[in-house]
């Protein structure tokens, strides 16, 4: 028997690990059934295919929900921020985010022309330093936003899109601002469920180099 999952096995392994992310729990087989519009005996040959390729892992306690991706990645507690000194924390896959990182709530939709609306989550890599043009998380007067940061000669300059048009901001000499981090990805929610749908900003090793240059902000 190959070792490898055939198309069908690997598409409801992906909604396993889908739906778990999405509900915190592993879906029942008519759910897996009813996604697929196929009868409940054909998701348990799927299910134990996948098993025998070493996959995930059935329980045998009668549950019909007990199933368990094969190397599952730990969480890691991450801090949740506010757009003041409000803080929580909340459990990430340990792939995505490390101790270096953290959470913040967008306040608005100051933001909405990058594709960063009020409510969504922003993963952040802790940097004291950005480069001119990427979405960053900054401190302006003691309130957190999310902005693309620029320091040209000298002139540190924050740029708000709420509407797809650049509204920017000189800060005078006597304004302080404290640089965050740079932004990775969002993670969304839609209602009070959690989705998530973390769209990347910019991977570590694709963080733009020019000004204008950052793809991160398409987040479709």
């Amino acid at each position: 028997m190959s070792r490898q999952p055939t198309p069908r096995q690997l598409s409801v392994l992906r909604f396993v690990e889908q739906f778990i992310r999405r509900n915190r729990k592993p879906p029942a087989e008519r759910e897996i059934a009813r996604h697929f519009g196929i009868h409940q005996s054909a998701v348990r040959k799927h299910l134990a295919a996948l098993e025998n390729k070493g996959l995930l892992t059935l329980g045998h306690n009668g549950s019909s929900r007990d199933i368990r991706i094969s190397g599952e990645p730990e969480s890691v507690a991450v801090a949740l921020l506010g757009a003041d000194s409000t803080s929580e924390a909340l459990a990430l896959d340990s792939r995505l985010a490390g101790e270096d990182s953290f959470l913040f709530r967008a306040p608005d939709s100051a933001m909405a022309g990058a594709g960063i609306i009020r409510g969504d989550l922003v993963l952040v890599r802790r940097s004291a330093r950005v480069r001119n043009g990427e979405v960053a998380v900054v401190s302006l007067g003691g309130e957190r936003r999310v902005v693309r940061y620029f320091d040209i000669a000298g002139r540190v300059i924050l740029e708000q899109q709420p509407d797809g048009h650049p509204l920017r901001h000189t800060l005078e000499r006597e304004e302080q601002v404290v640089v965050e981090g740079y932004a990775l990805a969002i993670l969304r929610t839609l209602g009070y469920s959690p989705v998530d749908m973390l769209a990347p900003l910019a991977a570590e090793e694709e963080r733009p180099a020019s000004p204008h240059g950052n793809p991160a902000v398409t987040l479709a």
